[in-house]
């Protein structure tokens, strides 16, 4: 697995850009990996982080499978300046439904310089960076020429 870029240095990319506002789009599994990786964001020391007005917009993994919900979700991530996908570490692998969903949003945005980064807790995947769905949505940000970030948070916030 190629090592990801740092958090820190993708923002301050992000953050070079001279709009005011970051958006944000957070892919979660369950509400309670959603209010964890928002609580997780928001703790983080990173001025990059805080230092525009965010935009947020959330998609719930398991709507996707609903046509309606997945049109919605797809228009979500078009402005996206960082797309967030925070999992449990009991799901081994995402379904394919996702996979081709967030195939779709990569590709299909041209001229986009979305990063895309993952976001879990370290004591709930115990393979770390070898974790099956890691590989996967670092597979799908790199095949799409996006920048891939995979943070594990030590600290249960939630």
């Amino acid at each position: 697995m190629n090592t990801p870029i740092s958090f820190q240095s993708e923002l301050r990319r992000i953050n070079a850009d001279a709009r005011a506002s970051m958006n944000i789009v957070l892919v979660y599994e369950t509400l309670s990996t959603a209010l964890w990786a928002v609580e997780s964001l928001s703790r983080l020391p990173i001025q990059e982080l805080h230092s525009k007005k965010l935009h947020a917009a959330s998609v719930c993994l398991s709507k996707l499978e609903d046509n309606e919900y997945r049109a919605l979700a797809t228009a979500a991530t078009l402005g996206a300046d960082l797309i967030v996908v925070s999992i449990s570490g009991v799901r081994r692998t995402l379904p394919v439904y996702v996979e081709s969903w967030l195939e779709d949003c990569l590709t299909s945005r041209a001229g986009s310089s979305a990063t895309v980064a993952t976001l879990f807790r370290c004591d709930e995947l115990p393979e770390g960076m070898d974790s099956p769905w890691l590989h996967c949505v670092q597979r799908i940000a790199q095949e799409a020429g996006r920048g891939f970030i995979a943070m594990g948070v030590d600290e249960v916030v939630v």
